[in-house]
C-alpha cells in the first residue's frame, strides 16, 4: 500500500493491495489483546486526540524487569528437566522472588557475619538488592545481636585539656568494696578522674590485705608523679609535699612552666592515639528499643526502651521492657534492637524451593551446581 504514495507511480488498486487493505482494517477493528490485563500494573492510554470518532485506543502496560538491565544481555536459560527452565546469570543462579527468604535462611544456617555471608552468596546466587537483604538478615538475627561484640568507644570528650586550674572541674562517683559505700571526689585537672573508682578499689583491696593504713597509702599516692607527668600533689599544691620518702631536692620549689607543658602535649597524643579505634555511634531517638549488654557476661540479652538521653549526650536513660526498671547507661553498651520480622521468613510457599525440609541438626544440603546439572543448548 505504501508504493501508493510515491511520486510517479499510477495509482493502481490491484487485488494485493485491496488484500493488505482489508487485513489492516480487520486488526484496527477487532479487539486487540497481546497480554491479559493486570489491575496492579501501571497503564498508559493510547489514542488520536485530533478525532473525536476513533476506531479504538491502546492499552499499554510496562512490565519489563528494568532491574536486570545491566546484565539482560548475559542472561541465560538452561532447562532443568522435569523442574522448568533455570535462569542464570554466568555460573550464578538468578533467585526468584518467592525462593528468596529460603535461600537467605540457608545462607545464614551457621550464622556468621556479613562479609562471609555475602561472599558464599555473590559465588552462587543473584537477585535485585541481594546484599542489602543479606543486612537486614544478619541485623535482625535474635541469636545474632545476643552475642555480638562490643561496640567501639566513642572519641574521647577531652574536657581535660580545657582545665588551666585545680578545682576548676570536679569528678565525683559511688562504690562499694565489702558492703561499705564510698564517694570518690577527683579534681579534673589531676587527670584521673577516670581511673579513680578503679584505683581506689585497688588500693583498698590491697591495703586491707597487707593491714596498711588506707589514709597514709592514698596520701602516697598522690605523692608518685604519673609517666611523662606531674603526680597529683604537684598538679593540685604546685609542689611535692613531705611523704614517707626522704629526698635531697626541696619540695617547694617551684612547678617548671615547661612541665606543664609538656603534660598537656602528652595527653593529646595520648587522646589521639585513643580516638585512632573509636567512632562515633548514631544518637537514639526516645522511645527506641534497645539492647543492653551485660556487664560481665557481655551478652545482649536485656530489651529496654530508651527515655531520654543524659547531658552529656552519651548516656541514656531506659526503662526494661519486662520488669521496667529504670537505669543508666553508656553508649557504648546499648544498641538498637532490630525485630527478627525485619524479613517475612514465609518457608511454605508452594511451588518453590521453599518447600524443601530443612534440617536442624545438620548443615542443609548443597544445591546442585550449574556443573553437575544436565546441560542443554542455552537459550537468550
Amino acid at each position: 500500500m505504501r508504493s501508493l504514495l510515491k511520486k510517479n507511480t499510477a495509482y493502481l488498486w490491484s487485488p494485493e493491495i485491496d488484500a493488505e487493505f482489508n487485513h489492516a482494517r480487520k486488526i484496527l477493528s477487532s479487539p486487540l489483546l497481546v497480554q491479559p490485563f493486570d489491575p496492579s500494573l501501571e497503564t498508559h492510554l493510547l489514542t488520536d486526540p485530533a478525532k473525536k470518532h476513533g476506531l479504538g485506543y491502546g492499552l499499554i502496560q510496562y512490565d519489563t524487569p528494568r532491574v536486570y538491565k545491566n546484565i539482560w544481555d548475559e542472561l541465560s536459560l538452561i532447562d532443568d528437566g522435569n523442574e522448568g527452565y533455570l535462569l542464570t546469570w554466568g555460573d550464578r543462579i538468578v533467585i526468584p522472588h518467592r525462593a528468596r527468604n529460603e535461600i537467605l535462611s540457608r545462607l545464614h544456617f551457621s550464622h556468621q557475619g556479613l562479609t562471609k555471608t555475602s561472599l558464599a552468596a555473590k559465588s552462587s546466587y543473584y537477585w535485585p538488592g541481594m546484599n542489602n537483604d543479606l543486612k537486614t538478615l544478619i541485623a535482625s538475627c535474635t541469636a545474632c545481636q545476643k552475642y555480638q561484640a562490643s561496640q567501639f568507644s566513642e572519641p574521647l570528650q577531652s574536657y581535660t585539656l580545657d582545665q588551666t586550674f585545680p578545682t576548676q572541674l570536679m569528678a565525683a562517683d559511688l562504690f562499694d568494696f565489702t558492703g561499705i559505700n564510698f564517694l570518690a571526689i577527683v579534681d579534673a585537672y589531676s587527670g584521673l578522674a577516670k581511673s579513680a573508682v578503679k584505683n581506689a578499689k585497688m588500693l583498698l583491696r590491697k591495703c586491707k590485705e597487707s593491714d596498711t593504713d588506707f589514709s597514709a597509702a592514698l596520701h602516697e599516692f598522690r605523692c608518685l608523679p604519673r609517666p611523662n607527668s606531674l603526680s597529683p600533689n604537684q598538679l593540685f599544691f604546685g609542689r611535692q609535699p613531705r611523704g614517707l620518702l626522704p629526698t635531697l631536692v626541696p619540695q617547694d620549689v617551684p612547678l617548671d612552666p615547661t612541665l606543664l607543658q609538656n603534660r598537656n602535649l602528652a595527653k593529646i597524643k595520648n587522646n589521639q592515639q585513643t580516638d585512632e579505634s573509636a567512632r562515633l555511634l548514631t544518637p537514639l531517638l526516645p522511645g527506641t528499643a534497645v539492647l543492653v549488654q551485660h556487664p560481665v557476661s557481655k551478652i545482649w540479652g536485656q530489651t529496654s526502651i530508651v527515655l531520654h538521653p543524659l547531658d552529656n549526650g552519651r548516656s541514656y536513660e531506659s526503662e526494661c521492657s519486662i520488669s521496667g526498671k529504670r537505669f543508666r547507661r553508656n553508649h557504648k553498651f546499648i544498641r538498637k534492637f532490630i525485630a527478627d520480622d525485619a524479613l517475612t521468613h514465609d518457608l511454605n510457599i508452594p511451588g518453590s524451593i521453599s518447600s524443601l525440609p530443612v534440617p536442624h541438626t545438620s548443615p542443609p544440603p548443597l544445591l546442585v551446581r550449574r556443573s553437575s546439572r544436565i546441560s542443554q543448548q542455552t537459550k537468550k
